[in-house]
C-alpha cells in the first residue's frame, strides 16, 4: 500500500549569508516543480518543462552510518566503565 502526501507552499524568506531575506512574492517564472524526498534518493525534482534532477542520498547514508558505528562502540566503552557520557561522546554526537 502507498500512501501520498502533497504539500504545497510559497517560499517568502531564505537564508543568505547567515541571514534570514525577503523573497519578492512573485515567482520568475510559471513553472511548477515536484520533489520526491527519499533516503537511496535524497531528492528527485521534476519541473514542468522536463528538467529533472536526481540526487544521491547513498553517501550520507554511509556517513551516518559511520558515526552511529563509531558512536555505539564508544559507548560500550563507556559502559565497561560504568559511565554514561563523557565530553568525547557529546562531540561524537555533535559532529
Amino acid at each position: 500500500m502507498s500512501s501520498y502526501a502533497h504539500i504545497a507552499f510559497k517560499v517568502s524568506e531564505k537564508m543568505m549569508k547567515g541571514k534570514w531575506m525577503r523573497m519578492p512574492l512573485q515567482p520568475k517564472g510559471n513553472l511548477t516543480a515536484g520533489v520526491d524526498v527519499g533516503i537511496n534518493n535524497l531528492m528527485a525534482i521534476y519541473v514542468e518543462n522536463g528538467l529533472t534532477k536526481l540526487i544521491n542520498g547513498k553517501p550520507l547514508k554511509a556517513v551516518a552510518f559511520y558515526w552511529r558505528e563509531r558512536i555505539s562502540k564508544y559507548q560500550s566503552m563507556l559502559n565497561g566503565y560504568g559511565l554514561e557520557t563523557s565530553r568525547k561522546l557529546r562531540r561524537m554526537h555533535a559532529e
